[in-house]
């Protein structure tokens, strides 16, 4: 399954990269901005929750949108975005435990876990979003784990990345013209694997 979706999502990678980017483009200034105010409200506690919990909403407004609209969503549902936030932070929540725990539980939440938020975006009724994601996962449970394990590994490059730029002191323009190539690089793989999980998204739940 997963390599027909994939086959799928590349053949429509560069029309939806158009119908969409005026999203792209403001996520791209979002990542930006975030980098490089990242060490200005890094002074006291209180300034990096404030910063932290602006930079997940922040974030999460623009995922919401772009998988909004690969869902085929009409409008923008705020009720269903701030159930998608919750059910969102929830996932990861759970799945950094269960990786502090064990491995294994980390990579079952990652897997069986994985499309709660957008069942919640979707506004889908159901007593319990990760028990509905968890009965679709079942049907290709290592093309959902490729595709989360994918996802959290360029999260965890932009980091890496982010941090080297950061220890390698370039000058202003250089610095900047990094960061915007990386952040372009990164929201170009983002909607790719967005548009491979609705792909799979769609194709489970059918």
């Amino acid at each position: 399954m997963l390599a027909q979706v994939l086959k799928s999502s590349r053949s429509d990678y560069l029309k939806k990269c158009r119908e969409h980017l005026s999203l792209l483009i403001g996520l791209l200034f979002f990542s930006i901005l975030i980098d490089l105010c990242r060490d200005l409200f890094n002074t006291s506690d209180m300034e990096k929750f404030l910063f932290g919990l602006f930079e997940v909403i922040g974030s999460c407004v623009f995922y919401a949108l772009i998988l909004g609209r690969l869902l085929g969503l009409q409008k923008f549902n705020f009720l269903n975005f701030f159930v998608y936030l919750r059910v969102n932070i929830l996932y990861s929540l759970f799945y950094l435990l269960g990786a502090l725990v064990l491995i294994i539980p980390g990579l079952y939440i990652l897997t069986f876990f994985y499309f709660a938020p957008i069942l919640a975006l979707e506004g889908v009724e159901c007593e319990s979003y990760f028990s509905k994601s968890r009965e679709m996962t079942k049907k290709s449970p290592w093309s959902a784990l490729a595709v989360s394990l994918s996802l959290v590994f360029l999260m965890i490059l932009d980091l890496l990345f982010l941090g080297y730029v950061k220890e390698a002191a370039l000058s202003g323009e250089l610095e900047l013209i990094v960061l915007v190539g990386f952040n372009a690089l990164i929201v170009a793989f983002d909607l790719f694997f967005f548009l491979v999980s609705i792909e799979l998204y769609k194709k489970l739940r059918a």
